[in-house]
């Protein structure tokens, strides 16, 4: 079950020409391997147990408790730091305290992509361990009744792929989003997990990186799409000693609207804070499926009978100078609904692409082919594919 998943280390930068080399060696190797998206396809027909207690294992809980599937207990390394009240009903052991047969038999989810994969499968595996797969992959089998897609894979690349891939890699303005792409096309083409030993993922710097600090101003127009709990906002806040021009948070789902006003109503009244309900999207839309109440998932999906309003960016009478979009998916279509607005304003944007297959190219390539003048890169912040974000800057501002 656990079979395909490996781990492979590079000792090199990677130029352009470099970054061409491998590109070609996936495509090689997914020729090999045409029948990988069926073995990932996984069912879950045994126990589970969900290896890891933080913010993604409560997403997993969550999912689970969604699909009605049982958990049998939880696994972390650090048992003596869980002080979460989330965790009350059910018990959390340390590897070593599972019995051995429980270990044998049981599907071990792993819940972190704070860390890479296979040193988590590893240390596992010492305490024997089997069965041992990424959360992400689970869902592949369960689209029907959960949207979550984080976990998507590619199973060819033609012609076409290989080209914008390739445009994509000549854009990038540095050796580091070269290699973070690669490492991002490489695990959703063949779950392959590569590591360039001079390139760090960095989990707590989303949005944030210090070529975007750096050029940070006490005049910004933040917006936020896709808000969630405002942690973004907080951050960007901080970052920026409270001195900013305006802040406009979008978040269409409602419990995350409850938790986002609670985060933020110390600071909406003492700044110019404002909140939009809706969602953003290509077009204005009095209602569209949207799947509510899934925390950081809830998103755009025809499985759900939720309805929210969604607005495009060109008709909100806006002037960013800078824009976060986290959606889940629909990054494309926000970008299209916001042409006029962001060719008047040339605004920085950040954007996360990596919840479905566009991410491979065609959410990078539409930034790029669309803005002009602006430089180009990509970050990965998590693991297992995830926490990929293109950072757009535009050549004015860069220094």
């Amino acid at each position: 079950m656990d079979k395909q998943y490996k781990s492979i280390i590079f000792d090199k930068n990677l130029n352009i020409e470099e970054s061409y080399k491998l590109l070609d060696e996936i495509q090689k190797k997914l020729n090999e391997k045409q029948n990988i998206k069926s073995d990932i396809n996984y069912k879950i027909d045994r126990p589970i147990i969900l290896y890891g207690a933080g913010n993604l294992g409560k997403m997993a809980k969550r999912y689970f408790d969604k699909l009605e599937v049982p958990i049998l207990f939880i696994v972390d390394s650090n048992t003596e730091s869980i002080n979460d009240p989330f965790w009350d009903n059910i018990k959390i052991f340390k590897p070593n305290e599972i019995p051995l047969h429980t270990r044998l038999k049981c599907i071990t989810i792993v819940c972190i992509v704070t860390r890479p994969f296979m040193e988590i499968y590893n240390i596992l595996n010492t305490f024997a361990f089997k069965n041992i797969i990424p959360f992400y992959d689970i869902t592949l089998f369960y689209q029907d009744k959960h949207p979550l897609n984080n976990g998507w894979m590619i199973n060819k690349l033609d012609i076409q792929d290989i080209i914008k891939i390739r445009y994509i890699l000549s854009k990038l303005k540095d050796d580091i989003s070269r290699s973070h792409h690669l490492q991002f096309v490489a695990w959703h083409c063949l779950r392959e997990e590569w590591i360039f030993k001079n390139v760090s993922i960095l989990n707590d710097n989303r949005y944030f990186i210090p070529e975007i600090i750096s050029i940070l101003n006490d005049n910004e127009i933040f917006v936020d799409i896709g808000a969630h709990h405002g942690e973004v906002t907080l951050k960007f806040m901080d970052i920026v000693y409270n001195k900013f021009d305006n802040i406009l948070l979008i978040e269409p789902d409602r419990d995350n609207i409850d938790n986002l006003v609670d985060n933020i109503k110390e600071n909406i009244h003492n700044y110019n804070i404002s909140l939009i309900p809706i969602a953003i999207g290509e077009k204005n839309e009095e209602q569209k499926n949207f799947y509510c109440g899934l925390d950081y998932a809830s998103q755009f999906s025809n499985i759900s009978n939720d309805y929210v309003r969604v607005k495009k960016i060109d008709d909100l009478n806006i002037n960013p100078t800078f824009i976060k979009i986290h959606t889940e998916g629909n990054e494309i279509d926000i970008i299209n609904g916001g042409i006029k607005t962001i060719n008047k304003n040339r605004p920085i944007i950040t954007t996360t692409y990596y919840h479905n297959s566009n991410g491979l190219w065609k959410s990078i390539y539409q930034l790029m082919t669309t803005l002009k003048d602006y430089i180009f890169y990509t970050r990965l912040h998590s693991w297992c594919g995830t926490g990929a974000v293109i950072y757009a800057i535009p050549k004015e501002r860069s220094k």
